[in-house]
Protein backbone atom coordinates (compact mmCIF):
# COMPACT_ATOMS: atom_id res chain seq x y z
CA UNK A 1 0.00 0.00 0.00
CA UNK A 2 1.58 3.34 -0.98
CA UNK A 3 1.86 6.14 1.74
CA UNK A 4 -0.63 8.36 1.62
CA UNK A 5 -0.24 11.96 2.44
CA UNK A 6 -0.44 12.82 5.93
CA UNK A 7 -0.19 15.27 8.68
CA UNK A 8 2.95 17.05 8.34
CA UNK A 9 4.20 15.34 4.94
CA UNK A 10 3.75 17.12 1.68
CA UNK A 11 1.57 15.28 -1.11
CA UNK A 12 3.30 15.28 -3.81
CA UNK A 13 5.89 17.66 -5.89
CA UNK A 14 4.67 21.40 -5.82
CA UNK A 15 2.02 20.69 -2.67
CA UNK A 16 3.05 22.76 0.13
CA UNK A 17 1.73 22.00 3.89
CA UNK A 18 -1.35 23.70 5.59
CA UNK A 19 -0.46 22.76 8.41
CA UNK A 20 1.41 24.08 11.62
CA UNK A 21 4.21 21.38 12.44
CA UNK A 22 7.10 20.18 10.04
CA UNK A 23 6.45 21.24 6.63
CA UNK A 24 9.06 22.00 3.99
CA UNK A 25 10.29 24.93 5.51
CA UNK A 26 10.98 22.71 9.00
CA UNK A 27 9.67 22.80 12.44
CA UNK A 28 7.71 25.40 13.91
CA UNK A 29 6.60 27.32 9.79
CA UNK A 30 3.66 27.71 8.50
CA UNK A 31 2.81 27.91 5.04
CA UNK A 32 -0.89 27.90 2.99
CA UNK A 33 -1.03 27.09 -0.50
CA UNK A 34 -2.64 29.45 -2.81
CA UNK A 35 -3.21 28.00 -6.11
CA UNK A 36 -4.23 29.54 -9.46
CA UNK A 37 -7.85 31.28 -8.80
CA UNK A 38 -7.39 31.30 -5.34
CA UNK A 39 -7.11 35.06 -3.36
CA UNK A 40 -5.27 35.98 -0.34
CA UNK A 41 -7.22 35.89 2.74
CA UNK A 42 -8.87 39.42 3.61
CA UNK A 43 -6.72 41.19 5.88
CA UNK A 44 -8.67 42.00 9.27
CA UNK A 45 -9.29 45.56 10.91
CA UNK A 46 -8.88 47.29 7.43
CA UNK A 47 -11.96 48.97 7.03
CA UNK A 48 -12.50 52.32 4.29
CA UNK A 49 -13.05 54.84 7.58
CA UNK A 50 -12.15 55.33 11.11
CA UNK A 51 -14.40 55.47 13.93
CA UNK A 52 -13.66 59.58 13.85
CA UNK A 53 -14.41 59.49 10.42
CA UNK A 54 -17.75 57.96 10.84
CA UNK A 55 -18.94 59.98 14.19
CA UNK A 56 -18.24 62.86 11.78
CA UNK A 57 -20.29 62.05 9.22
CA UNK A 58 -23.19 60.78 11.72
CA UNK A 59 -23.10 64.43 13.62
CA UNK A 60 -23.03 66.54 9.56
CA UNK A 61 -25.56 64.27 8.49
CA UNK A 62 -28.00 64.63 11.49
CA UNK A 63 -27.29 68.22 11.58
CA UNK A 64 -28.86 68.64 8.30
CA UNK A 65 -31.82 66.44 9.03
CA UNK A 66 -32.39 68.05 12.75
CA UNK A 67 -32.64 71.60 11.58
CA UNK A 68 -34.43 70.80 8.59
CA UNK A 69 -37.24 68.78 10.57
CA UNK A 70 -37.39 71.48 13.00
CA UNK A 71 -38.12 74.43 10.13
CA UNK A 72 -40.83 72.51 8.35
CA UNK A 73 -42.80 69.99 10.67
CA UNK A 74 -45.45 71.31 12.73
CA UNK A 75 -44.79 69.81 16.16
CA UNK A 76 -46.00 72.37 18.58
CA UNK A 77 -49.60 72.57 17.42
CA UNK A 78 -49.20 76.45 16.07
CA UNK A 79 -50.70 75.64 12.70
CA UNK A 80 -47.69 77.04 10.98
CA UNK A 81 -44.35 76.00 10.13
CA UNK A 82 -41.22 78.60 10.14
CA UNK A 83 -41.09 78.42 6.32
CA UNK A 84 -44.56 79.93 6.39
CA UNK A 85 -44.10 82.76 8.86
CA UNK A 86 -40.14 83.92 7.93
CA UNK A 87 -39.24 81.93 4.58
CA UNK A 88 -36.10 84.02 4.08
CA UNK A 89 -34.89 83.13 7.47
CA UNK A 90 -36.03 79.24 7.13
CA UNK A 91 -34.21 79.37 3.73
CA UNK A 92 -31.22 81.38 5.36
CA UNK A 93 -30.90 78.05 7.83
CA UNK A 94 -31.40 75.11 5.75
CA UNK A 95 -28.46 76.81 3.42
CA UNK A 96 -26.34 76.75 6.81
CA UNK A 97 -27.10 73.93 7.31
CA UNK A 98 -26.21 72.56 4.00
CA UNK A 99 -22.77 74.44 4.14
CA UNK A 100 -21.87 72.70 7.54
CA UNK A 101 -21.71 69.67 5.58
CA UNK A 102 -18.61 70.98 3.60
CA UNK A 103 -16.61 70.46 6.23
CA UNK A 104 -16.67 66.95 5.17
CA UNK A 105 -14.74 67.41 1.87
CA UNK A 106 -11.12 66.65 1.08
CA UNK A 107 -8.59 69.12 1.17
CA UNK A 108 -7.94 68.95 -2.40
CA UNK A 109 -11.61 69.86 -2.94
CA UNK A 110 -12.68 73.77 -3.44
CA UNK A 111 -9.19 74.58 -2.94
CA UNK A 112 -9.16 73.75 0.62
CA UNK A 113 -11.76 75.55 1.71
CA UNK A 114 -14.01 72.75 2.69
CA UNK A 115 -12.88 73.52 6.03
CA UNK A 116 -13.64 77.02 6.20
CA UNK A 117 -17.25 76.93 4.63
CA UNK A 118 -18.21 74.58 7.08
CA UNK A 119 -17.49 76.69 9.78
CA UNK A 120 -19.45 79.44 8.11
CA UNK A 121 -22.54 77.56 8.30
CA UNK A 122 -21.82 76.45 11.74
CA UNK A 123 -21.65 79.93 12.37
CA UNK A 124 -24.24 81.00 10.66
CA UNK A 125 -26.52 78.15 12.32
CA UNK A 126 -25.40 79.40 15.41
CA UNK A 127 -26.22 83.23 14.67
CA UNK A 128 -30.15 81.75 13.29
CA UNK A 129 -30.45 79.88 16.68
CA UNK A 130 -29.34 83.06 18.68
CA UNK A 131 -31.90 85.24 16.86
CA UNK A 132 -34.63 83.16 15.80
CA UNK A 133 -34.74 79.71 18.35
CA UNK A 134 -33.74 81.29 21.50
CA UNK A 135 -36.82 83.22 22.36
CA UNK A 136 -38.83 79.58 21.73
CA UNK A 137 -36.41 77.36 23.54
CA UNK A 138 -39.76 76.14 24.97
CA UNK A 139 -40.88 74.71 21.74
CA UNK A 140 -40.24 71.41 19.92
CA UNK A 141 -38.93 72.94 17.20
CA UNK A 142 -36.46 75.17 18.75
CA UNK A 143 -35.07 71.64 21.21
CA UNK A 144 -34.38 70.31 17.01
CA UNK A 145 -32.43 73.04 15.73
CA UNK A 146 -30.48 73.53 19.01
CA UNK A 147 -29.98 69.58 18.42
CA UNK A 148 -28.82 70.26 14.97
CA UNK A 149 -26.84 73.42 15.39
CA UNK A 150 -25.03 71.66 18.31
CA UNK A 151 -24.03 68.60 15.47
CA UNK A 152 -22.92 70.99 13.25
CA UNK A 153 -21.08 72.76 15.69
CA UNK A 154 -19.32 69.41 16.66
CA UNK A 155 -18.71 68.18 13.66
CA UNK A 156 -17.03 71.35 11.96
CA UNK A 157 -14.76 71.28 15.22
CA UNK A 158 -14.01 67.65 15.00
CA UNK A 159 -12.36 68.44 11.60
CA UNK A 160 -9.03 67.24 11.19
CA UNK A 161 -8.51 70.07 8.58
CA UNK A 162 -9.47 73.07 11.83
CA UNK A 163 -8.36 75.76 11.08
CA UNK A 164 -8.73 77.27 14.66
Amino acid sequence: MPPHPGYGQPAGPGHQSQQFGHGPAGPGHQSQQFGPGSTAPPVSGSSGMSTGEVVRLVLHVLALLLVALGLSADLDDRDSVLWSDTWTWAGFATLMALAQGAALLPRTVLSGAGWTTGAVGAGGLLLFWTLLMLPLISTNMAFLVTLGTACATAAVLLSPDRKL
